[in-house]
């Protein structure tokens, strides 16, 4: 899947986009950071909003994260190395799609 997702339109070859895979307790504890983030974002979140975000990422055995690596100054400008990212994203739920595969884009 992932050398499905890297053939995009890349300009200037920058790749500006990197795969982070979180498997095992990890998945458990990016589920607690992002249910800090609500109640430090949203002042009173209702709990069943904080408990959704602490179990966002427990279902999965494996997750992927695209993340966007923009080069400043490059001669291709940062908007387009942001759109190459996103296409990443979107030929990454394709190729899962493809081969029976759940995914979502968060």
């Amino acid at each position: 899947m992932l050398e499905c997702a890297v053939r995009v339109p890349d300009h200037g070859k920058l790749a500006p986009w990197r795969f982070l895979a979180i498997s095992g307790e990890a998945r458990h504890r990016l589920g607690e950071f992002v249910a800090a983030r609500s109640l430090e974002r949203e002042p009173a979140p209702t709990p069943a909003v904080v408990e959704k975000d602490r179990l966002r990422f427990s279902q999965a055995p494996l997750v992927i994260t695209v993340i966007a690596r923009l080069t400043p100054g490059h001669k291709v400008p940062e908007q387009e190395q942001l759109l190459s990212g996103g296409a990443v994203c979107f030929q990454l739920l394709q190729a899962a799609d493809a081969l029976g595969f759940g995914a979502q884009w968060l």
